[in-house]
């Protein structure tokens, strides 16, 4: 039911920003489609102890990245 409530936030906002260029629409739903829910999803479970875990893990990620980039 969070996935369909998700949707469905997204789809309203969707209809919201309409333009008459397909190109543009097609950009702007894209767009929409892609930052709405993974806002969404990241306010409800940022506090969640599995979200800190996967954080922690793409935080040393990173910063093994830099480091490697650093040296070179």
């Amino acid at each position: 039911t969070l996935f369909i409530l998700i949707a469905l936030i997204t789809l309203y906002i969707s209809k919201i920003f309409t333009f008459n260029n397909m190109w543009v629409q097609l950009i702007s739903n894209t767009v929409i489609s892609l930052v709405v829910p993974n806002i969404i999803l990241f306010i409800m479970f940022r506090k969640t102890d599995n979200f800190k875990y996967f954080l922690g893990i793409i935080k040393r990620i990173i910063s093994k990245f830099i480091k490697v980039k650093a040296k070179n």
